[in-house]
């Protein structure tokens, strides 16, 4: 009798719209399985991307957290706006620094270009010339002096704009 109605409800099962199943699974652990997914799947292409290679030097860790970044901070993380290289490339400018035959990049910006030792002096770390662009993005108060260097080259290249068209 036993084996006859379990055959009889697996019948009835088979011919259910629905699936009567319970499973105790926690809704909260699904939705952390499913972010870990998405996040480990994010990291994985923004590891093998070939885009975004300079922000990846800095950034090559996702993280669901934002950047405090800004407008000026944003040049510095993708090298684009107001730097000499970005310029040349969309716009056909030299790439040379104003101070020098130098190539306008980040790196001669923040390290070597003499037009801004004063604030690297004051502001930045005495050890700065060894540290990375990304440490001094991450420390507060460097972080502000990186936003002044921004402030003041985008300024300059604007007067350079302004004298460009009263020449003309």
């Amino acid at each position: 009798m036993g084996n006859e109605r379990a055959d009889e409800l697996a019948k009835e099962a088979t011919n259910s719209p629905t699936i009567d199943i319970t499973i105790d699974i926690n809704l909260h652990y699904i939705k952390k399985l499913i972010k870990k997914e998405i996040t480990a799947e994010w990291q994985d292409r923004w590891t093998n991307s070939n885009k975004g290679r300079e922000v990846f030097a800095l950034l090559p860790k996702i993280n669901e957290k934002r950047v405090q970044g800004d407008f000026f901070l944003n040049q510095i993380i993708t090298g684009h706006g107001t730097l000499a290289v970005y310029q040349n490339r969309f716009f056909g400018k030299a790439t040379t620094c104003d101070c020098s035959n130098s190539r306008e990049d980040r790196n001669h910006l923040i390290f070597q270009c003499p037009q801004w030792d004063t604030i690297r002096r004051k502001f930045f770390p005495i050890n700065y010339k060894r540290s990375t662009i990304d440490l001094l993005l991450f420390n507060p108060k460097s972080r502000n002096d990186l936003r002044e260097i921004m402030q003041r080259k985008l300024q300059t290249l604007l007067n350079q704009i302004e004298d460009e068209d009263l020449q003309a």
